[in-house]
């Protein structure tokens, strides 16, 4: 519960990472699965805040590949189909407005195999 309550103070890198630890366990663990879905609750909201406000710069190319590959290897029982389609059409939108030149190799890897792998 103490993870849960503070996971608002977390920056983006550290929520992803939070998201990419839990997302196979979600569905068999109860506190994996609150940390998830919480974690995703508040990443939500913060990218649709920066869309509102055209301010991407929290989320960078690493971060956004962490959380697609994150909803891509969670199951349909953590998260319902809708979900997973408005959180991969946010990403789709805040990757759009970051510059080629910020994508690494891995970070293209990571997105490239999670928009395979998605459940959509």
């Amino acid at each position: 519960e103490h993870i849960l309550r503070h996971i608002e103070e977390l920056d983006n890198k550290h929520i992803s990472m939070a998201l990419t630890a839990t997302a196979k366990r979600a569905r068999g663990d109860r506190l994996a699965g609150s940390l998830f879905t919480c974690a995703s609750e508040v990443l939500q909201t913060r990218a649709q805040a920066a869309m509102s406000t055209n301010r991407t710069s929290d989320f960078t190319a690493r971060t956004l590949s962490m959380i697609s590959a994150a909803y891509a290897r969670s199951t349909d029982d953590v998260l319902q189909q809708s979900s997973h389609l408005r959180i991969f059409r946010t990403v789709s939108m805040l990757l759009k407005r970051i510059p080629p030149e910020h994508f690494g190799t891995r970070s293209l890897g990571l997105l490239a195999r999670s928009f395979s792998q998605a459940k959509l």
